[in-house]
């Protein structure tokens, strides 16, 4: 795919309530309070599989401090990545990871340009971009976190990531029926009862949740999607399901891994893409006039970002970001309503 040209978008949101309502609850599963009888021994060494390294459970829920189960893995972590000095905030590795791949509930910021991941979290504090989900509390902590990093700290911590691999632990299968499940913070646990409809939902969990709550980066997923998904999803990421849409792979490359200025939606949750925006583009081809051909281009439905996700494993939310465009067309400035994801 040849590349023509380029254009900034103009981006307008909605309102948080507005956002809400577009999507059902499986996209953003609660934090349920941890039962009274539960007790965890704050001072207990663990480990994972594969690590010779240690840490106490309450190291382990020091948000403050991310821990590095495998260092060796990625290169030198920058002090802003693995600590946060300021009383309260996070380091941004204890929700993306040290690796930067993240989890379901946070943002893959790994291989992301990184003037795209700088731009991101300066959208957060504009306000140009928010949860769909009202007082979504990991965007809240997100920005919250990041409201007194400096230029230079920022500026670290999106070179740092943008170097590191991206790598995926999701395994994805195509069913009518999951394992019944509930919720931790956050994410879907499996509930070890029996299945339970899908219905139009995309559920995915971690099949260890001791690995999950521990923070290990090599915890397994699998993410369920309705039958058809990846192949429906392989056609409107190539071809906008024969042009009723915007086609993926228009902006985000061929091989959907982006640019040095866009993002990859290869290889990232699923739970990213279908709470990720909702773009409606005005392309302008010359082959094509009308109403018949605006039609063709308009915004995915809630199913065609279903079968996006199995397809493509998600995609993060898109600020200000230039638009390539394939031999033959031109981009006109963009108006993109954009239901944004969890941080």
């Amino acid at each position: 795919m040849r590349l023509l040209r380029a254009v900034v978008l103009n981006a307008t949101f909605l309102t948080s309530t507005a956002l809400a309502a577009e999507f059902p609850g499986w996209a953003y599963p609660p934090c349920p309070v941890a039962a009274a009888s539960v007790k965890l021994e704050a001072g207990q060494s663990l480990t994972v599989a594969g690590s010779g390294i240690h840490f106490t459970r309450a190291e382990l829920r020091d948000r403050s401090s991310a821990p590095d189960w495998f260092p060796r893995e990625h290169g030198p972590v920058p002090p802003v990545v693995a600590g946060n000095h300021l009383p309260k905030k996070l380091a941004c590795g204890f929700c993306h990871l040290p690796d930067g791949n993240g989890r379901p509930e946070n943002a893959k910021l790994a291989g992301l340009p990184p003037s795209y991941i700088i731009a991101q979290v300066k959208a957060f504090h504009a306000l140009e971009r928010r949860a769909a989900q009202p007082d979504w509390l990991p965007a809240t902590l997100m920005v919250n976190s990041t409201a007194e990093l400096t230029e230079e700290e920022l500026a670290a911590a999106a070179d740092y990531f943008s170097h590191q691999q991206v790598r995926s632990f999701v395994h994805v299968v195509e069913s009518d029926r999951v394992p019944e499940h509930t919720t931790a913070c956050y994410i879907f646990a499996p509930a070890h009862k029996g299945r339970v409809s899908l219905g139009s939902a995309i559920v995915e969990m971690p099949i260890d949740i001791e690995r999950f709550e521990r923070r290990d980066p090599h915890t397994t997923y699998v993410a369920y999607v309705p039958k058809g998904s990846i192949e429906r999803g392989r056609l409107l990421a190539r071809t906008g399901a024969h042009d009723r849409t915007q086609p993926c792979a228009l902006c985000h490359g061929p091989d959907l891994r982006g640019g040095p200025k866009l993002p990859g939606p290869f290889g990232r949750s699923l739970c990213e893409l279908p709470v990720s925006p909702v773009i409606r583009f005005s392309i302008r081809r010359p082959r094509r006039r009308g109403r018949a051909a605006d039609a063709r281009r308009r915004s995915p439905t809630h199913t065609e970002r279903h079968d996006r996700s199995g397809r493509l494993r998600g995609v993060p939310g898109s600020v200000r970001a230039p638009v390539a465009t394939p031999a033959g067309g031109e981009c006109s400035a963009h108006t993109v309503t954009t239901i944004l994801p969890i941080c």
